[in-house]
């Protein structure tokens, strides 16, 4: 439930952040933004020490920081791209968009993990 709503509330702060021009209210937002989005790594984590094996659990915690080193390199690259041949606003929206995407799948997969170990 924590990743759902941290996934949620980061996708809609995304999404809000298009609205703000001013530095002010973009900052406040985005203040906003990051204590949502602060919930997604330890419930990511305790996702990861539920769902694997008690013999693969160091694999799966490397893997889940290799896929967040390499997110945090093209990321920035693949929004300077998409914010350079389309307006600003448009990196927020794909941002907003892909969080709500992964908080779907999250709550899906989510949903059928709780079915299946009941």
């Amino acid at each position: 439930r924590v990743l759902v709503i941290g996934l949620l509330g980061g996708g809609l702060g995304s999404l809000a952040q298009i609205l703000f021009s001013q530095v002010l209210g973009f900052s406040i937002i985005r203040f906003i933004y990051g204590v949502f989005f602060c919930a997604v790594y330890p419930a990511l984590n305790g996702l990861v020490v539920k769902s694997t094996a008690e013999n693969f659990r160091g694999r799966a915690f490397g893997l889940n920081q290799t896929a967040n080193q390499i997110g945090g390199m093209i990321g920035p690259m693949l929004g300077g791209f998409i914010g350079g041949i389309l307006p600003v606003q448009s990196v927020f929206a794909v941002t907003g968009i892909l969080l709500l995407a992964a908080m779907g799948v999250a709550y899906w997969k989510g949903n059928r993990l709780i079915a299946l170990s009941t």
